[in-house]
């Protein structure tokens, strides 16, 4: 603020001396003019004019010598009695009132055309805030308009996309249940939609969120999200050659070095080594696959509790996203089971064991040694990005039934 004030004043005082500088540096002008000096100009064109007369015979002699002694007794006569003229000037009555009116009509402009609040200490009444709050704000203003004007398909899936980036599957749901008729034949909607009925059943693709699937991909067979799940819902029925068919049909919409084609590839390795298959399509996953993972003794129900904490520096910029629960077996990127949360409940324990597990026929409990990784999403999608918050931990062996874990890192 008093920085502000500092800079305004210069700024003030600058334009002033511009409108001052021809007053104080103009040239000084004569202050007096001599009246004598001009009456004696005056009568020495009077006396040149007697000279011209002369000369052309108008006057005689004697007349001019009259006539010139009478303008020398007048010159002399108004010499003595000549008084200066005086010519003043008083630029400050000028400058004055400018001086006073320059300032306060640049407050006055200020205060009706700037913005005050920016330099008060309050930078939020200048410009508004970004946060969760105002997007809170803005999709319940979206919800109040949708409901006084329901008729409009695009606003309830815009309304549907927005819930499901706040974690509000239930809301999300119901938003793309008032879409319509025209859901019918929107690909993307439906493969939404399905995915978020996948969210609230646990991640499970059983029921409506399949039929959902099929339903998206009829409209159009290359819809990414469809692909996807429609490979993961066949690759938990055990259905792994019609999983492979829908992933690798994802594969080519993908860009090449992107972590959905690494996810999408890790996915084809580990359904074709659960048909005892060939080695998987990009020769960077076979690697991983390639290791058989060590064997717990007994496929017997395994739970495994995680008290998982955050950064105290990272905990305000967790709120409201998204919190995954990633367990892997090691070497490998396709997860064995995983867990999601809202990100407010940290610090949290969370427990894994066989229900999590995305394949049954490879639940948690049938692998000793387990990479742990706790993520935290702002896209809400479990695939990593840049920017997520994470921390990682390993499972020895089956013995491990509780563990620690801290999100204390950043993906770049």
């Amino acid at each position: 603020m008093t920085t502000f004030i500092i800079a305004a004043a210069l700024i003030a005082l600058f334009a002033l001396a511009l409108i001052a500088r021809p007053f104080i540096f103009s040239r000084k002008q004569h202050d007096e003019v001599s009246m004598a000096r001009l009456n004696a100009r005056i009568l020495r064109d009077e006396i040149a004019t007697l000279e011209r007369e002369r000369d052309r015979g108008a006057l005689t002699a004697a007349e001019f010598d009259a006539a010139r002694e009478d303008i020398h007794r007048r010159l002399l006569e108004e010499g003595d009695t000549a008084a200066p003229v005086q010519r003043a000037s008083r630029p400050w009555l000028t400058l004055g009132p400018v001086a006073l009116m320059l300032p306060l009509l640049a407050v006055v402009l200020y205060l009706q055309l700037g913005t005050p609040a920016a330099v008060t200490g309050n930078p939020h009444a200048a410009a508004a805030p970004n946060g969760m709050p105002d997007i809170n704000k803005m999709v319940e203003s979206l919800a109040a308009k949708l409901e006084a004007n329901p008729d409009n398909p695009t606003g309830w899936a815009m309304l549907g996309r927005s819930y499901k980036v706040m974690n509000r599957f239930a809301d999300a749901a119901a938003a793309f249940e008032r879409i319509g008729p025209a859901l019918e034949q929107n690909a993307d909607w439906l493969a939404e939609y399905a995915d978020v009925l996948a969210m609230n059943a646990g991640g499970k693709l059983e029921g409506k969120p399949e039929a959902l699937v099929k339903q998206a991909l009829q409209v159009d067979p290359n819809n990414l999200l469809a692909l996807m799940l429609a490979g993961s819902g066949a690759a938990g029925r055990h259905d792994y050659a019609a999983a492979v068919g829908y992933f690798e049909r994802a594969l080519p919409q993908v860009a090449p070095e992107s972590e959905d084609a690494r996810f999408l590839k890790d996915a084809i390795a580990q359904v074709k080594g659960q048909m005892g298959g060939a080695a998987p399509t990009a020769p960077a996953a076979a690697e991983p696959t390639a290791k058989a993972p060590e064997q717990a003794p007994a496929a017997s129900q395994r739970s495994l509790a995680l008290a998982i904490g955050i950064a105290p520096a990272m905990k305000a910029e967790a709120s409201g996203k998204t919190l995954f629960v990633i367990a892997r077996a090691p070497g490998e990127r396709m997860p064995l089971a995983v867990v999601r949360r809202s990100a407010d409940t940290l610090p949290a324990t969370i427990t894994l064991d066989d229900s999590a597990s995305l394949n049954a026929q490879r639940p948690l409990s049938s692998v000793a040694k387990l990479e742990i990784e706790a993520r935290i999403s702002a896209s809400g999608v479990a695939q990593a990005a840049s920017g997520d918050l994470y921390g990682t931990a390993n499972v020895a062996d089956t013995s491990v039934s509780a563990l620690a874990l801290q999100i204390d890192q950043r993906r770049p």
